[in-house]
């Protein structure tokens, strides 16, 4: 009987106490579970959601003081090896690995002001730090006419591209190039195609051709979704050695004077931007050689 009281009051007792660490952890793994089951059910491995299933359910049932005594003991110690600090932060990394967290703006353009079609190369305005990127540049693109304002483009066909890389001692992973906004005119480039080189030269194209949109009058312009980078694995963990160029090659203008531009998105922060994570490169110990001649060794020996 005493026995039974002992671990009535400790199980009283380790109830109150895990209730209140328990409850941001159980959020935690809602929200990975949630993320796997509507965005990555058809990447992620079916043991992803199966083992997180019993976890929350757990989770979900200690919260709410509904779980059996008998099944709180059995559970108790896999939870306990849980919830040590070492793997907390793993759960963490991982939480934020599966709901998208974590990326930065790597560079990123604020088009608000701009006029004449803006410069060409165009700077951005936000560059992460131990990055270096080149500004917006046309090739084949006119500035003839009158330009729209806060919007940055030029006309009939062509491309804009502009660079990216890791500085010495960084590491860069591309994440997307976030959502965006077109505006053209009715004989302006009607389609685009992304793509991307690690050489200046040799471009790989990035997905399929978009088709712009068919608002063509007024300051909306056509709202584009993100373009997903993290699947490519060419784009991720770069060193600084590498520099990658972006380029969208614009076609369907009917006319020479048809106007296209990355457009105003927000009347605050950036209105272009590619995100992803600069990390400290990983570097090797470093090891002393140390020298040995036949005299210094027989020298060594006899002494």
């Amino acid at each position: 009987m005493k026995r039974c009281a002992l671990v009535s009051r400790e199980g009283a007792k380790a109830r109150r106490g895990f209730l209140v660490s328990l409850s941001p952890i159980y959020h935690l793994l809602s929200a990975a579970r949630s993320a796997l089951g509507s965005r990555e059910a058809a990447k992620a491995p079916r043991g992803s959601l199966v083992s997180l299933s019993p976890i929350c359910y757990f989770l979900s049932a200690f919260r709410s003081r509904r779980l059996p005594a008998a099944g709180y003991r059995n559970f108790l110690n896999p939870i306990s090896y849980l919830l040590t600090p070492a793997r907390l932060g793993l759960l963490a990394l991982t939480v934020l690995a599966a709901t998208g967290w974590g990326q930065s703006t790597i560079v990123g353009w604020d088009f608000n002001g701009l006029s004449n079609y803006g410069s060409s190369p165009q700077a951005p305005g936000t560059t992460a730090a131990n990055v270096t990127a080149t500004g917006l540049a046309r090739s084949g693109l006119g500035t003839g006419g009158t330009a729209a304002s806060n919007a940055w483009g030029g006309t009939g066909n062509g491309s804009a591209s502009f660079t990216v890389k890791a500085n010495t001692g960084y590491t860069l992973s591309l994440t997307q190039i976030s959502a965006y906004n077109v505006r053209r005119s009715s004989s302006g480039a009607t389609t685009g195609q992304w793509a991307y080189s690690l050489d200046g030269s040799a471009f790989v194209n990035i997905g399929s051709a978009i088709a712009w949109g068919n608002v063509t009058s007024g300051t909306g312009g056509n709202p584009q979704t993100d373009i997903s980078l993290s699947g490519i694995s060419a784009l991720q963990n770069l060193s600084s050695t590498t520099t990658v160029t972006f380029r969208v090659t614009l076609t369907g203008a009917s006319s020479g004077s048809g106007t296209w531009y990355l457009n105003n998105l927000s009347t605050a922060g950036d209105d272009f931007v590619v995100t992803g994570t600069v990390t400290a490169a990983a570097t090797a110990p470093s090891t002393q050689a140390t020298s040995f001649t036949s005299s210094s060794v027989t020298s060594s020996f006899l002494s």
